[in-house]
């Protein structure tokens, strides 16, 4: 109620013919042509225009946004491939050192005693722990493989 006594109702501020309590547009021109809510057609548009951008921001944040989840769910999904993939290199590396391992196991030959000793001619022979014999050559002074 102002100092006349008059409630919002029955008052119109900018004189549109429309009602300060249903006025949504209080700043229009006196005798401008407005709609029920008190709005000119140029306000409609600008409010039309001023909602396309804000549709326009809101599909740009919405796109953004589903950008950004999908580059984590990506990401996380990458960084888990990435982790059984070493998982798995892990565990066939172990299986060849294993692999490996036996294989040196067989190529190895059971090792021998070292021997030496001299025959009744007089020959000195030796006998490797890999199993290989050598003959002494008086003449070169030489030990000569014999296998």
């Amino acid at each position: 109620v102002d100092d006349n006594g008059c409630s919002e109702s029955q008052l119109d501020d900018d004189n549109d013919n429309v009602m300060n309590n249903i006025d949504q547009c209080k700043d229009t021109m006196a005798n401008e042509e407005v709609d029920a809510n008190g709005c000119s057609q140029q306000v409609q548009g600008t409010n039309v225009e001023s909602n396309d951008d804000e549709g326009l921001s809101m599909g740009l944040v919405s796109a953004l946004g589903l950008l950004i989840i999908g580059l984590i769910v990506g990401g996380i999904m990458f960084l888990t491939k990435n982790k059984e993939t070493e998982d798995e290199l892990k565990s066939f590396e172990m299986e060849a050192e294993t692999m490996l391992a036996y294989a040196n196991k067989e190529e190895q030959p059971d090792l021998q005693e070292a021997k030496q000793w001299k025959d009744d001619d007089g020959v000195h022979w030796n006998r490797t722990a890999e199993g290989h014999l050598f003959m002494w050559n008086h003449e070169t002074e030489e030990w000569q493989r014999n296998d």
